[in-house]
């Protein structure tokens, strides 16, 4: 079992920063978000 230093719940325009600032620190992580792909509501959104 893998394990991670925090674990990001949600990977919109937040998670996403988050991980950039984790990684930007050294630590481990895993984006977990029910779309199926990684900032997808910013794909599909419209204005």
């Amino acid at each position: 079992m893998q394990s991670y230093d925090v674990i990001v719940i949600g990977s919109g325009q937040a998670g996403l920063a988050a991980g950039y600032f984790l990684k930007k620190k050294g630590l481990s992580f895993a984006l977990l978000d029910k779309g199926e792909e990684v900032g997808q509501i910013w794909k599909n959104r419209s204005v």
